[in-house]
């Protein structure tokens, strides 16, 4: 139960520090969607998601190796930590030289050359914010991740309204951008070095020959599910325009917003599987997933339930009347929301028991059909053709995931309290949610959560032991 209750701790901390942070993130992104509008939010837009998908150079998925392998080994956290970072580092040479080189080479210019040259910079110093963290989760101290989130989050908000009241536009805003992920990895540095262990930048060959070999898989990983995520926008851009890949993106933000929950509690389980998975300890393994699968599946499913009933009454609040459009394509792209929040538990399945490159094979397949259906989706259909690609390529994952974890998952699944439940208490949010969604939407929501959560708590969906241990990181979210 020790176990179980520093992944309630590190789960709730994560999940709370997300909330925190993209709470501030939607109102102040609401604030600049109305400044610059649906083309210029568009090309925000593009220069985040080319720097992005193009930054796993500098990345190279090193994160997910060292929550695993330092998880099951605290010692080798000095020896990755020096070699990655230098290894890091020499990696942002060829990645700015790429994007300064395909921008040239698409005719990128003007403004969104310069938007994409100052996000290539962001994103560099967001990648190293990223592996910083990646050693908090793997220790199990959540509580660095969090200060070093909300302050990258506090610093933005404060900054980011400086420039909306001051009159300025979009180039400065990215500017602000860099700036702010420049100083939340100089607070992390500072955590890792006095709370986890002291920083010494030594260069040991067979440590960093052990890196690659052992991040290729994850660096591949990530790059096919990066292509999932930004292909959409980039074939937006390319084939109908700014404008359009502005209403696209204005929904797609929800997506990204509501990302943080399969991350913060996929990582606050993997360390706990992967520790479970080298002990053979196969019943708590087992139950470990399933607790992540039906947190993940209850709040999943409210979203994509509240998404289909008042997708006009979000967007209009969140974005004004001229992202109207982007209601339709709400509705359906948070369906695949749900999928993905999924795909994130039997994925952690597949990388806690080593089989990544089985994951990469499914992702990779995935990244395939998201490229092409996009290609064939969004000419006739436009930005609802990219929302459609989304569920094609997350519905092949579920499936593909499933049947390759499932050897490993002994523990009873429990279908009723994991699955039936939350649908049930989803179709009652839904149709409470129809009776009064011409209410102001500030009353609509609340209500709604109240009525799910409500129902949930009714029928006893939540066993003694997981009430227990939501009650005892209550205690410790407290003190934190």
């Amino acid at each position: 139960m020790g176990e179980a209750r520093v992944v309630a701790k590190n789960t709730g901390v994560l999940v709370l520090v997300e909330v925190a942070r993209k709470a501030f993130g939607l109102l102040l992104f609401m604030a600049i969607a109305r400044l610059l509008g649906a083309e210029n939010f568009g090309v925000l837009a593009f220069g985040l998601a080319f720097t992005e998908l193009l930054g796993l150079i500098n990345k190279f998925g090193f994160e997910p190796l060292i929550v695993r392998e330092i998880a099951r080994d605290r010692e080798k956290t000095q020896s990755y930590w020096a070699n990655i970072a230098l290894i890091k580092v020499f990696l942002a040479i060829p990645y700015l030289l790429v994007v300064i080189g395909l921008a040239h080479l698409l005719g990128i210019k003007d403004l969104k050359l310069l938007v994409v040259y100052i996000c290539s910079v962001d994103t560099i110093f967001q990648n190293f914010v990223l592996y910083n963290c990646a050693f908090f989760r793997a220790h199990q101290k959540a509580e660095y991740e969090a200060i070093t989130r909300l302050a990258l989050s506090v610093m933005y908000w404060l900054l980011g309204w400086g420039i909306i009241i001051l009159g300025y536009g979009l180039v400065e805003l990215v500017v602000v951008l860099a700036t702010v992920k420049l100083l939340s990895f100089s607070i992390s540095l500072f955590l890792i070095h006095k709370k986890i262990k002291p920083i010494r930048l030594k260069f040991d060959p067979a440590v960093a020959k052990e890196v690659l070999k052992g991040g290729f898989p994850f660096v591949a990983l990530a790059l096919v599910t990066m292509i999932q995520g930004r292909v959409g926008v980039l074939v937006l851009s390319f084939l109908k325009g700014d404008e359009v890949t502005g209403i696209y993106a204005a929904a797609m933000r929800l997506w990204m917003i509501f990302s943080f929950i399969p991350i913060g509690i996929r990582g606050g389980f993997l360390p706990a599987m992967s520790k479970f998975a080298a002990e053979s300890a196969t019943e708590s393994f087992g139950k470990a997933f399933r607790y992540s699968f039906k947190y993940l599946f209850i709040i999943g499913f409210a979203l994509a339930i509240g998404s289909t009933v008042l997708p006009q009454g979000i967007i209009g609040l969140i974005y004004g009347p001229k992202f109207a459009a982007a209601a339709e394509v709400l509705r359906i792209v948070m369906w695949g929301l749900l999928i993905t929040f999924l795909n994130y538990a039997l994925g952690s399945v597949l990388i806690a028991v080593k089989r990544e490159k089985t994951l990469l094979w499914i992702m990779g397949i995935s990244a395939g059909i998201s490229v092409v259906s996009n290609l064939i989706l969004v000419p006739p259909f436009s930005a609802l053709g990219s929302a459609i690609s989304i569920l094609l390529a997350q519905g092949f994952v579920f499936v593909a995931a499933l049947f390759c974890a499932r050897p490993y998952l002994k523990a009873d699944f429990e279908p009723l309290n994991t699955l039936l439940k939350p649908i049930l208490g989803g179709l009652v949010m839904g149709g409470g949610l129809l009776l009064v969604q011409r209410w102001n939407i500030f009353l609509v929501i609340p209500l709604g959560i109240l009525i799910y959560f409500f129902f949930l708590f009714a029928v006893q969906a939540f066993d003694a032991d997981e009430l227990r241990l939501l009650r005892d990181a209550a205690r410790k979210l407290a003190r934190v």
